[in-house]
C-alpha cells in the first residue's frame, strides 16, 4: 500500500512538474507580443527609437526626433531589419543589404505590461543599447 502512495504522489508531482514548466515555454503567442509599434519615452533625449515589429518578420527602426521639446530638434533616419522571436524570448535581428555590411546577433528580451526591454539591440551591428527599454504605443 505504501508502494502505490509513493508511486501516485510522484506521478502527481511530475505532472504539476510538467504542466508548469511547458505552460511558459510553449506559450504560442509568446513572439507575437512583439508585433506592433514600440517608442522609448519622450522628453528625455533629443531624438527617441522607435521600433516596429510586422507579422512578416520585418523590423523597423527609426530615430526620430522628441517633438516634446519647445524647440523641436531636426535629423533622424530608419532601417528595415529582419527579426525572428523564440518562444523563450530570444529575438534574432538580421541584415543582409550586401556582404560588407550584413549583420546578425541574438539577444534576450521581456515584455512586462506595456514594456519591452530588449537585453542589447543594433541598429548596425557596431553600436548596442544596452538595455534598450521601450513603451507599446500601437
Amino acid at each position: 500500500m505504501k508502494h502505490l502512495i509513493n508511486r501516485a504522489y510522484f506521478l502527481v508531482v511530475l505532472a504539476v512538474l510538467f504542466v508548469a514548466c511547458g505552460s511558459n515555454a510553449n506559450d504560442p503567442d509568446a513572439p507575437q507580443q512583439l508585433i506592433g509599434t514600440w517608442s522609448e519615452a519622450y522628453h528625455v533625449n533629443t531624438h527617441v527609437s522607435v521600433l516596429t515589429f510586422q507579422k512578416d518578420g520585418v523590423l523597423r527602426y527609426s530615430q526620430q526626433p522628441d517633438t516634446t521639446w519647445p524647440v523641436v530638434p531636426t535629423g533622424g533616419f530608419s532601417m528595415t531589419l529582419h527579426y525572428s522571436a523564440d518562444k523563450k524570448n530570444q529575438l534574432l535581428v538580421t541584415y543582409s543589404p550586401d556582404t560588407a555590411t550584413a549583420f546578425e546577433y541574438l539577444s534576450g528580451y521581456s515584455i512586462h505590461s506595456n514594456t519591452l526591454t530588449i537585453d542589447s539591440f543594433s541598429y548596425d551591428g557596431v553600436n548596442f543599447y544596452k538595455p534598450l527599454i521601450l513603451q507599446k504605443t500601437e
